[in-house]
């Protein structure tokens, strides 16, 4: 798919169908406290330049402002840019900035900041080629030391998907899941159904890869909700805050660099660093 029709199907899907801040705070709460969580360990009690690429609405951005930290925000998507400003507004969290741009040319200046969050880009890119270079321009404003957190979906996660939902009931999702299984590409071949939009799901070993092709260091790289998100029960452990809420928080903590669970769920989180 050309640059230009891809980038025009992603904005079309979020414009329309897409609430970023609402998947979230439902039904990717537990990725969310676990993101967090993740990049926590790694933030320093001073105030740090942060860039957010493809921030979408800002659910990151405003987190880390409260911490007292200056985050500049870019999405490709007008909407989540104009909705992120109303938010700043309404909450009285200011952004140092926020705007409409491409992962792969950002306006700031090499050795900008002490954290890039890439928390988009890998997910709709889906040539290679792009990827990795939208990677090298977030390298490129990374301060020397700095670090990127890189988040990719796993190559099962459409399986995963189909199973739970049971989606597979429609042969065209499971013709979707096919071609994910097949080579990453993911696209939706039934526009009434909402199968997500033009995206790329990552086998864990190439997400390494392109990350140190972009001239980076892979520290680690961590399954965020792992086979936690395939428990029937989740939903209801969250909203209790029960026993076994603390546990899946405990043990997913415990295995979550474990080789051979990291395609076994949705995201994987990887930790870069700018030698």
């Amino acid at each position: 798919m050309k640059k230009d029709t891809m980038d025009r199907d992603i904005i079309a899907y979020y414009e329309k169908e897409a609430n970023e801040d609402a998947r979230l705070t439902t039904v990717a709460r537990f990725e969310f406290v676990r993101t967090k969580e993740i990049i926590g360990r790694y933030l320093a009690s001073g105030p740090l330049v942060i860039v957010d690429v493809a921030g979408a609405t800002g659910a990151y951005a405003f987190w880390l402002t409260t911490m007292g930290h200056s985050v500049h925000l870019r999405d490709l998507v007008p909407l989540h840019v104009e909705t992120a400003r109303a938010r700043s507004r309404e909450l009285s969290i200011p952004l140092a900035s926020t705007g409409v741009g491409d992962a792969r040319s950002l306006p700031y200046p090499g050795g900008f900041a002490d954290i890039v969050l890439f928390m988009g880009p890998l997910y709709h890119l889906q040539e290679r080629a792009d990827r990795i270079a939208a990677l090298a321009e977030s390298a490129r404003v990374l301060k020397p030391g700095g670090r990127m957190f890189c988040a990719a979906i796993s190559r099962f996660s459409s399986l995963f998907s189909g199973l739970q939902l049971r989606l597979l009931d429609d042969p065209r999702f499971e013709a979707i899941v096919d071609r994910d299984l097949q080579d990453g590409r993911h696209t939706n071949i039934a526009p009434d159904k909402d199968y997500w939009t033009t995206a790329y799901f990552h086998e864990p070993a190439d997400v390494r890869t392109e990350i140190a092709e972009a001239g980076l260091v892979c520290e680690k790289l961590i399954a965020v909700e792992g086979p936690v998100a395939l428990m029937r029960d989740l939903d209801t452990w969250i909203d209790a805050r029960d026993k076994y809420y603390g546990l899946a928080l405990k043990y997913m903590k415990r295995v979550e660099e474990e080789e051979s669970l990291l395609g076994a769920g949705y995201h994987l989180l990887a930790v870069a660093k700018k030698a």
